[in-house]
């Protein structure tokens, strides 16, 4: 079996499908429908021309493209990579950008344009994370819907624009409906989730982003809300009975990344939007962890060094004379750093 964990394996394995499928099982539509569900700038043009509830959308593939779209932004406004690539992921400490106005925009354009081929910019939607609701699927091969479970996010990190740091299962027919709808009209097979955020002003639900072919980070909420997400996958393609705890049953299970929750909760308290015993209370109730597990300790050590490690090296450069006898390699990354971005950008 072979559950790919990032959208780049995904596009690997699709590509590589021919060669692949006699040595191993995994699940995927058609190659032209993953690259549509993968590739951002695809989706929203795809999402566009079939009228689905996105936000106003500006799809980049030059600074031509940046220069045409800032004067029709509103701001502040979303910015983020087609694809989320390595060298995205090694430069930037967000999944997008919340900008300001239009000169940051433009700055924020021309410091990441070599990032990523193609980037994605889109209105903001107002309202808390709390308003991020996400549904995690399995189809088998003639796209009918094994298992659907839905979930909220109640905080993450970085706040407002980064990666879930705590959730918790709900109800949202709103978002289950839109998801079963979107990847049954694409004839999808296997892993499918779609993002939604709530508009605080018009409670208007709007596609935030899909993610196709692959567990998410957070889809291990399904297990623990008792739903065999993964094993059912397991099962379809081996032709094994299926698990019998497929439905949600909506008892308030959660998901949580602790030192990244921990970092948001501290943010949210420094500015007096949370209390110790609030947080407190939101850790409480079945949960499964990202990284934690007491019997494999290992990898939650290995994140919090990494994290000290990334946050003693920013420090040192930050300190470091930016002068013309400063060697080029430091000189260079700190440019690049996200850290040296204006502040209106990282806002």
């Amino acid at each position: 079996m072979l559950f790919p964990c990032t959208d780049l394996s995904v596009l690997l394995i699709s590509q590589y499908r021919d060669q692949l499928e006699p040595l191993y099982h995994f699940a995927l539509p058609e190659h032209e429908i993953v690259e549509t569900l993968i590739n951002k700038v695809s989706f929203y043009a795809y999402a566009q021309r079939k009228g689905l509830p996105i936000p106003t959308t500006f799809l980049l593939r030059s600074r031509l493209d940046a220069q045409k779209a800032a004067p029709q932004l509103e701001f502040p406004c979303v910015f983020k990579p087609a694809i989320k690539t390595a060298i995205w992921e090694q430069r930037s400490e967000s999944k997008v950008y919340k900008v300001a106005s239009a000169e940051s925009f433009l700055k924020l354009y021309n410091r990441c344009a070599d990032w990523a081929e193609q980037f994605v910019v889109q209105e903001w939607i107002e309202g808390p994370d709390s308003n991020l609701c996400s549904c995690y699927c399995y189809f088998n091969s003639d796209s009918e819907p094994l298992v659907a479970f839905t979930a909220d996010k109640i905080r993450q990190w970085p706040p407002e624009k980064g990666t879930g740091s705590l959730g918790q299962e709900c109800r949202n027919d709103i978002v289950r409906d839109q998801t079963l709808e979107l990847f049954r009209s694409l004839n999808h097979h296997g892993f499918g989730s779609l993002e939604m955020k709530r508009d605080e002003a018009t409670g208007n639900h709007y596609i935030t982003e899909p993610s196709v072919g692959r567990p998410t980070g957070r889809s291990a909420i399904a297990e623990a809300g008792g739903v065999e997400l993964i094993y059912t996958s397991y099962c379809d393609l081996l032709a094994l009975p299926l698990p019998p705890n497929r439905e949600q049953t909506y008892k308030g299970a959660k998901w949580i990344y602790l030192r990244r929750d921990f970092q948001s909760a501290l943010y949210y308290w420094r500015r007096g939007e949370l209390r110790f015993r609030d947080w407190w209370r939101s850790l409480r109730g079945r949960k499964r962890y990202a990284v934690l597990s007491l019997s494999d300790p290992a990898p939650f050590w290995a994140d919090i060094r990494r994290t000290i490690s990334t946050i003693i090296s920013t420090r040192q450069v930050k300190r470091l004379p930016i002068t013309e006898t400063t060697d080029h390699r430091i000189r260079r990354d700190s440019r690049s750093d996200p850290h040296h971005l204006t502040e209106d950008a990282r806002t």
